[in-house]
């Protein structure tokens, strides 16, 4: 074997973390080698090797329990004429854990064992169709249980022109030692594709799955077949798109029971201006399942509108509107229901943005919409009426910027049942730039909301507040790869007066430090939340790659 690259690292990691009335510490060891090379040529052989050992340890105040795990893995990969048309590849890998638990209330060893071998036969064929052919074994044993799981797979690809097709086929079965049964899944999958240019195409999919639980006889058999094919005509020089599809399925299961459906859509849209289009959609679709017939049909046609903008002084203005009709259609054996329904909305936009100053801009928007539906469902019209308001204000200078806005929005429904919902939300963010290497930022978020059912008794008004404050530092001390960021995050949550809120404040301090292959971080956190209960936690850890 001619040698070609070796890596790896070798890390530390520790953390501590301290509540009320509970401690815990963790530690943990790993090392990592991994190699390349070649047997003889770079074309015949190529090898990859990888080793990996851990050594962690666990304890905690409750129950005086410690936990020690040791962990070693390892991986061998070699293929066969990597760059020809017919390479092979073949990968070993394991992994063996042992367990080590000692508490006040019980002590256990235990071990685990990972193991997977892995094939593939791939050929490349001149004309550029693809065959492979994989096999995969995975198997787990420990000191309660051994488990295994063998998967074989096929796939075709290829493509002629203007269009492709493939074949999968996928075999997998798995067992249990504490089980009797064996399930397998068995999965055959033919696709083609076709394309006439950028205008025309068309995609077609046949698939059939059997899945067996390994029950005896065959009450735990259940399998599934369909087809379906879609297709899309969205020509470039005309104002009209076409698109559709069918599916057809069928389902039968041990116990004896059957299903099978059969599903058709199609939908065109025709754009009549630049700002007026027309959409058309239809579909049908019949299921037969335990002796029961149901059929399913709906159409519709809708047409929407969006002017362009004009100018109100020194707004921005422009409306846009909707309108459409639907019916639907519904057979369950003798009986039969038809509902119908009818849609419109129409909304506005105002807004307008301008400077103050050199460094300072202004944006105003302003939105309105309203929406009525009627349906024979349902005696009464529902209406709708919605209205928006927005300002921001944003200033960037050489060492700073800042950032806020407003938003107030009043959703309401009128109908068999009233709703209404509003919303406050404000913002301001603000970033300094202290120096060429350090930096603070703020961020602080409100909101507030309100909702209301006629049948309900009280509204729902919560309120949340989230503030955060971050500085960093890319050379600490003056050390240039050492980088230290702090961060102080506020979050409240106000309920209504039946429900109690939430408060979590947070302090977050991180130093990083990396020269050449030395990577080393420590993060310290402390967190309170409302009730006065507070956790602390250390994480440190330290790698040297080579």
């Amino acid at each position: 074997m001619v040698p070609m690259a070796y890596s790896g690292s070798l890390g530390y990691t520790y953390s501590y973390i301290k509540s009320e009335d509970a401690e815990s510490e963790n530690s943990s060891l790993t090392a990592n080698i991994s190699g390349s090379g070649f047997i003889w040529q770079p074309w015949f052989v190529t090898l990859g090797v990888g080793l990996s050992i851990g050594i962690a340890d666990a304890n905690s105040s409750t129950g005086g329990s410690s936990t020690s795990t040791t962990t070693g893995s390892g991986n061998i990969q070699f293929t066969v004429f990597p760059q020809s048309r017919f390479p092979f590849v073949m990968s070993l890998s394991r992994t063996d854990s042992r367990l080590e638990n000692t508490g006040a209330t019980f002590s256990a060893d235990d071990y685990y064992v990972n193991y997977r071998i892995f094939m593939s036969q791939t050929y490349y064929a001149v004309s550029g169709s693809v065959a492979r052919f994989s096999y995969d074994h995975n198997a787990f044993e420990s000191e309660r249980s051994d488990s295994s799981s063998d998967s074989v797979s096929a796939s075709y690809r290829a493509k002629k022109r203007r269009q492709s097709y493939s074949v999968n086929a996928n075999y997998s079965t798995s067992e249990r030692s504490n089980s009797s049964l064996k399930p397998n899944t068995s999965l055959l999958e033919f696709q083609h594709d076709y394309s006439s240019g950028p205008d025309m195409s068309v995609s077609s999919l046949a698939s059939y799955t059997r899945n067996d639980s390994g029950a005896d006889g065959d009450m735990g058999i259940f399998q599934n077949a369909q087809a379906n094919s879609t297709f899309s005509w969205r020509p470039i020089d005309r104002p009209y798109t076409l698109s559709g599809g069918a599916r057809i399925a069928t389902s039968e299961s041990g116990t004896g029971a059957e299903s099978n459906s059969l599903a058709t859509n199609i939908g065109a849209s025709y754009r009549v201006t630049r700002s007026l289009r027309v959409l058309a959609l239809a579909s049908v679709s019949a299921t037969e399942a335990d002796s029961t017939q149901s059929v399913n049909s709906a159409q519709s046609v809708s047409a929407s509108f969006s002017s362009q903008q004009y100018f109100v002084g020194r707004f921005s203005w422009n409306w846009s509107s909707s309108a459409g009709v639907n019916n639907s259609y519904t057979t369950i054996d003798d009986e039969s229901e038809s509902v119908q329904n009818v849609a419109g909305s129409l909304g506005q936009t105002l807004n307008r943005s301008w400077s103050v100053g050199r460094t300072s801009s202004m944006n105003l928007a302003f939105s309105q919409n309203g929406s009525a539906s009627k349906s024979t469902d349902i005696d009464e019209p529902v209406y709708g009426l919605g209205h928006g308001v927005s300002m921001g204000w944003s200033r960037h200078g050489i060492s700073a910027s800042t950032f806020s806005s407003v938003t107030v929005s009043d959703t309401r429904t009128f109908g068999d049942t009233e709703t209404s919902f509003q919303q406050l939300t404000g913002q301001l963010t603000q970033r300094n730039a202290l120096s060429r290497v350090s930096a603070l930022s703020a961020n602080v978020t409100f909101q507030a909301s309100q909702q209301e059912i006629s049948q309900t008794e009280s509204p729902s008004q919560p309120k949340t507040l989230a503030a955060n404050i971050t500085y960093t530092n890319a050379r600490t001390f003056g050390i240039y790869p050492l980088r230290f960021s702090a961060k102080l995050s506020y979050n409240r949550r106000f309920e209504d007066d039946q429900v109690s809120g939430s408060e979590t404040l947070e302090s977050e301090n991180r130093f990083d430090y990396r020269i050449g292959l030395l990577t080393t971080n420590a993060t310290f956190r402390i967190m309170t939340t409302e009730g006065g209960t507070t956790s602390e936690s250390l994480t440190f850890s330290i790698t040297r790659s080579f």
